[in-house]
């Protein structure tokens, strides 16, 4: 037993700080040694002996250790990859990561997540955004006005250069601008954030060319009207040769048939995507993919009703958007660009949304009519506003973590996933919650319907999207998928033979290391693990965080192995193989569920820290890391019940949850600290301000409500507990308030009902 306990402990050590092949061979061999002196059993010994001649001395030989062993594996994994959905690897190849990629590889760098810039705009950008923000909101009640102050402001053009007409904003500040106007009109928000209108401007500023910024930037940045097609691809676009002032060029003749977002006025853009054929070899044999751009007044295009149609109708290579150089690659530059506005926009609207209800919540929970208790106080609502509370924090952080990742150069496919899927969960959530605390039946109803577009995305096309992006961030952040499969597309085999031998003992050395972690973290809940963090509060989630990404890490590895045998597999595809496989597919997906979570504590934390860890959001920060953490545990539960192998999942969950599952619900303690935040005055009054003439009923009730608890407190004192069973009437009839205080109380009762008039006109 002395000697196995030593082999599993220089094992164990091994596998912890990754040693190589020869570091492991050099300490196998001298604990082998120790025992051939010092051990009991000769056999065993020289069995033993055996085993390590057998199997290192080839190992450590580079030639035949690639011969032998990559290159069977590197034909193997070559199968894997022809076998993967397209969609999969166009995505792959869009998009990048950074610090999912470090969750995912199980040993996040806390220091360098740390010393990256903050989670919020620049002091300078700030005055901006608040001077935009602040001079809408005064203007908000009076629709035309406000659109004509939006424009004036460039409003329509935030991320536009300068010089074509636009503010040149960082995506954070535009995130924050975004997500404070839909606080106070969502309408007037997604006018300016469209996600289809943003991706086109970013396609403009990224791939256009110079005449063509030139002319549809200012257009846009003024508010000029962007229409686009419903469909993925607009039509064809044949490369035909003409005659244009005795010269011979190359144009493209379009044959269109789409329906378009709207029907845009002349001289609107039309921004398409089609797709280029090159029958007569005019254009070098581009083909493919192109997104171009068009007056909604060219001539022989009828956009009547918003449907497009057109035949034959010829336009200049320059209506292509980058030029003819750019042909065969719009799919892909309008999916990176696509991804970037969505990283933008859909989770400050979502943010901008969660922001108005946690306030109408907020402040109708804590309104009251005289002598009435308040609802906040009752203990199925202060469930309900730590709900809401905390996926409003969590929506805040959502949006300037992938806003944040925009301005540090990502291309973000994964985040933009993960921010849509995670927007329209929340919103779910949050609807529910409101729909317990009875706001869908008072006059504050219509705040709610500002979550409608988040909870619409999580219908069946929103999840196949998920899945792909998904699994496609998954494959783009593990540590050795990547450098495999640069590996594997190599034409030159030696270097491909020689890169995926590296790659391949790289991983190997990973799973090893990524078990041992997840066991040892799962037995110590993450003390063992090098954290970062000012404060203890921060440094106790940097740990619980380091727990789950080093499970996450061997759950994607076993589930990863698992999924690329059966892809490799060679046997007749049956039908029950076949529904197998699609079972496992869904594996990524709720990898991608735990890494999106993850994701999200840690911003989180980070926009806490960078704010300066205000005592204040300490219970919220609290709230959405446990809850985040909890459905990592789900996530993660999920894969390894659906592990094909009963063995490999009982050994997969051994070291992932050895001591079960530890994530816990948030506390009933950190619900009502949370519920109490959300109805102190002072709070409420800033948020209703901030939500402008919308909530001003609330806010008009709120007022009444502080200003009358003040004499309801008096009359208590005054009177015993008799007064607060007394109406309005009673009191006074029994000379405990004079006239003045009647006409208080009364209108304050008066504030009330209207407050809870619902749409119908019946009082809840």
């Amino acid at each position: 037993m002395f000697w196995l306990l030593t082999a599993i402990i220089a094992l164990s050590v091994l596998a912890y700080y990754r040693a190589g092949v020869r570091a492991s061979a050099l300490v196998l061999g001298i604990t082998l040694l120790f025992y051939g002196a010092f051990g009991g059993s000769i056999l065993l010994f020289v069995l033993l002996g055996a085993a390590w001649v057998a199997l290192f001395v080839p190992m450590s030989i580079p030639a035949v250790r690639q011969e032998w062993i990559s290159r069977p594996v590197l034909l193997w994994f070559r199968r894997v990859v022809q076998r993967l959905d397209p969609e999969v690897l166009s995505a792959l190849d869009a998009g990048s990561a950074s610090w999912e990629a470090d969750l995912l590889g199980g040993a996040p760098d806390w220091s360098r997540f740390q010393a990256l810039a903050p989670l919020h705009p620049l002091p300078t950008e700030q005055a901006v955004v608040d001077t935009l923000v602040d001079g809408f909101r005064t203007r908000a009640a009076l629709a035309a006005e406000a659109a004509n102050y939006l424009r004036a402001q460039k409003a329509f053009g935030l991320g536009i250069a300068h010089r074509h007409g636009g503010q040149e904003w960082s995506a954070l500040a535009q995130a924050a601008a975004i997500a404070r106007i839909a606080a106070v009109d969502p309408a007037a928000a997604a006018r300016i954030a469209a996600p289809q209108r943003l991706a086109w401007i970013e396609l403009l500023q990224r791939h256009g060319l110079e005449a063509q910024r030139s002319r549809w930037l200012p257009r846009l940045a003024a508010g000029g009207e962007l229409a686009f097609s419903m469909e993925a691809v607009a039509g064809e676009a044949v490369a035909v040769a003409a005659q244009r002032d005795g010269e011979t060029v190359t144009l493209l003749k379009l044959r269109l048939d789409a329906q378009l977002s709207g029907s845009p006025p002349p001289g609107a853009a039309i921004a398409l995507q089609v797709q280029v054929r090159d029958p007569q070899s005019l254009l070098n044999g581009r083909s493919g993919l192109a997104c171009i751009t068009l007056a909604g007044d060219e001539a022989g295009l009828g956009t009547a009703g918003g449907s497009l149609t057109a035949r034959d109708l010829e336009v200049g290579l320059d209506a292509v958007v980058g030029g003819d150089e750019r042909i065969g690659c719009g799919g892909g530059d309008w999916a990176e660009c696509l991804a970037i506005a969505h990283a933008i926009a859909s989770p400050a609207m979502h943010a901008g949304a969660a922001a108005a209800v946690a306030a109408a919540a907020g402040g109708f929970a804590r309104v009251h009519a005289p002598f009435s208790e308040s609802l906040g106080l009752r203990a199925l609502a202060q469930e309900a506003l730590a709900m809401i509370g905390g996926r409003e924090a969590a929506a805040r952080a959502l949006a300037a973590g992938t806003a944040w990742a925009v301005d540090a150069g990502e291309r973000p496919q994964g985040l933009a996933g993960f921010a849509r899927s995670l927007a329209a969960e929340h919103a779910a959530d949050i609807a529910a919650a409101a729909g317990d605390l009875g706001l869908e039946q008072t006059a504050l109803r219509p705040v709610l319907d500002a979550l409608a577009p988040q909870q619409a995305a999580a219908e069946s096309p929103g999840r196949l999207a998920r899945s792909t992006s998904y699994t496609a961030c998954v494959l783009r952040g593990h540590p050795s998928f990547g450098r495999a499969l640069a590996a594997a597309r190599n034409r030159n085999p030696a270097l491909a033979l020689q890169d995926f031998d590296e790659a391949l003992w790289s991983h190997a050395g990973h799973v090893a290391a990524s078990g041992v972690r997840a066991l040892l973290l799962g037995l110590s809940g993450g003390s063992l693990a090098r954290t970062g963090g000012q404060s203890d509060t921060a440094r106790g989630i940097c740990r619980r965080i380091n727990r789950y990404s080093a499970a996450l890490a061997f759950a994607a590895d076993v589930a990863l192995t698992r999924l690329s045998l059966d892809l490799a597999s060679r046997r007749p595809r049956t039908a029950r193989r076949a529904a197998h496989e699609a079972s496992r597919m869904t594996l990524t997906t709720w990898l991608g569920d735990a890494l999106a979570q993850l994701w999200l504590a840690s911003c989180a934390l980070k926009q806490y820290e960078d704010d300066g860890a205000p005592a204040g959001e300490r219970a919220l920060l609290e709230w959405v890391c446990a809850d985040a953490l909890r459905s990592v545990e789900e996530a993660l539960d999920k894969v390894l019940r659906h592990l094909s192998s009963p063995l490999l999942s009982a050994l997969a969950r051994l070291l992932i949850f050895p001591r079960g599952h530890a994530a816990l619900a948030p506390s009933d303690a950190a619900n009502r600290q949370i519920a109490l935040l959300m109805q102190d005055g002072a709070r409420l009054r800033q948020r209703l301000a901030e939500c402008g003439a919308r909530l001003a009923p609330l806010a008009a009730s709120l007022e009444a409500t502080l200003a009358g608890e003040v004499l309801e407190k008096r009359l208590d004192e005054g009177a015993g507990s008799r007064a607060a069973a007394l109406l309005i009437d009673d009191a006074a009839q029994a000379q405990l308030i004079d006239g003045e205080q009647s006409r208080q109380l009364s209108g304050w009762l008066a504030a009330v009902r209207r407050l809870r008039r619902a749409p119908g006109g019946t009082i809840n």
